[in-house]
């Protein structure tokens, strides 16, 4: 058995070696500048391949779907009859402290160390595997909070089986509020759906193409995105704003593109309805509020809601408090992400030195400030909404102008979240997944 899976990820999908198959020729004066090749024949005649994804990608992932559920289903036994039930009946069960020992001291560790397992015993190098590998860690620990808090939606507590299904299936799952059950997915539901994941895929290889020849950095900044070392003047460049966009913008593109089909296949497989996780968050968002609460991840920030920020409201009932510890919740768990993100494995280790020279070593506690900020700007948005005259402009301004002015407050900084993306080869790795055009 672990001979085949050792087979399995024989391949590290850490490079795109693929080799094109040439279909039709262009004169290299009709391309841009960026596009054109480096060594130009007499005729000025450059040639057009096409790439078709690596086979591999998506039975790794398939693999990494199936067990993730597994040990989901495994915690979910054990949140519902140890958490759940004894919240409703703590004089028929065992105490608040045992439920806390096995919830913190059991179901929380499993879910946190179990990818580092996976990534340790297979070797997994490819960042898209490891971003799969966090939703349960980050799903399943904020579910396990709501849970120990009283937060679980009624609907999905009132059974073990439904509960099974709200958990395992790690993404938000919809029910009927009269029935208490699951909603199925009806064939209306499905066609959207797989609409929703062709468009979502068409955008993603669009952009692929687009930025694939420019390393995904389009313009020179003179400064490492993923570094430290930028001043006031380097994250108020264009060209740097720029280049935090597109990196931002191609992985609202492959979370969208992934999300879709993930819950294509759970609606596929189940028939449960699943409800969306990324709706178009760099080009449609209305408030700062709006991109982080509807847009970006819908599915964290539910799990954040009610794992961290009701808590919090329960405990100390002011607003502003509860903002800034779930933003705060957020950065630190996106910091656990960047440990298995980044986490070099002792293969890639130089004997001698135990360095590996062609890794990104992050700097910890960047996202703690990224989004530590953006936790400021949903406070100041609040403030700031009492006054009429910012209601009345933001009802006079085109929604274009709203979306730019959203994402100025947090794109000179965005570095600080997408830069080791790109500088670890994640759009280079994703991009395997897709057919691409290649010159």
């Amino acid at each position: 058995m672990m001979s085949l899976l050792y087979n399995l990820f024989e391949d590290k999908l850490e490079m795109d070696h693929r080799e094109p198959f040439p279909i039709f020729s262009l004169n290299q004066t009709t391309l841009p500048t960026f596009l054109r090749g480096n060594d130009e024949d007499d005729d000025n005649m450059i040639s057009v391949g096409v790439v078709t994804p690596v086979g591999t990608f998506y039975a790794q992932l398939l693999f990494l779907i199936i067990v993730q559920r597994i040990i989901a289903a495994f915690c979910s036994i054990l949140i519902y009859n140890y958490i759940i039930v004894n919240s409703r009946h703590p004089q028929k069960t065992m105490s608040t402290t045992a439920s806390f020992l096995i919830g913190f001291g059991v179901i929380l560790p499993i879910m946190l160390q179990s990818p580092f397992w996976f990534v340790n015993v297979l070797d997994i190098r490819s960042k898209a595997m490891r971003l799969l590998l966090l939703s349960l860690p980050l799903t399943g620990t904020l579910r396990l909070l709501e849970a120990f808090f009283g937060f679980t939606p009624q609907e999905a507590s009132s059974s073990l089986q439904n509960y099974m299904v709200y958990f395992t299936t790690l993404v938000d799952v919809e029910f009927d509020s009269k029935t208490q059950k699951p909603i199925y997915a009806t064939s209306q539901d499905l066609m959207l759906l797989s609409k929703q994941c062709f468009l979502s895929s068409l955008k993603l290889v669009v952009a692929l193409c687009i930025f694939a020849p420019m390393s995904y950095t389009p313009f020179e900044t003179g400064v490492l995105a993923h570094s430290t070392n930028h001043t006031f003047a380097d994250i108020w460049s264009w060209m740097h704003i720029l280049n935090n966009f597109v990196a931002a913008t191609i992985l609202s593109f492959s979370l969208e593109f992934g999300s879709n089909n993930i819950n294509l296949l759970i609606e596929i497989t189940t028939g449960i309805k699943t409800k969306q996780m990324v709706n178009n968050p760099m080009f449609a968002s209305t408030s700062v509020s709006d991109f982080w609460g509807s847009r970006w991840n819908n599915l964290i920030h539910v799990a954040l809601k009610r794992g961290v920020y009701k808590p919090v409201r329960k405990y100390c009932n002011k607003r502003s408090i509860a903002a800034a510890a779930t933003f705060l919740a957020s950065g630190i768990l996106h910091e656990y992400c960047w440990g298995l993100l980044f986490y070099v494995h002792d293969n890639e280790k130089d004997y001698e030195s135990g360095f590996c020279s062609n890794c990104v070593y992050p700097h910890y506690g960047k996202n703690v400030i990224f989004f530590g900020w953006n936790g400021v700007l949903i406070v100041f948005e609040y403030l700031l909404s009492q006054f009429y005259f910012v209601r009345k402009i933001r009802t006079k301004l085109p929604n274009i102008i709203i979306t730019a002015m959203v994402l100025i407050t947090a794109l000179p900084i965005g570095h600080l979240f997408t830069g080791d993306w790109v500088a670890a080869g994640y759009y280079e790795q994703i991009q395997m997944a897709f057919p691409m055009f290649i010159i």
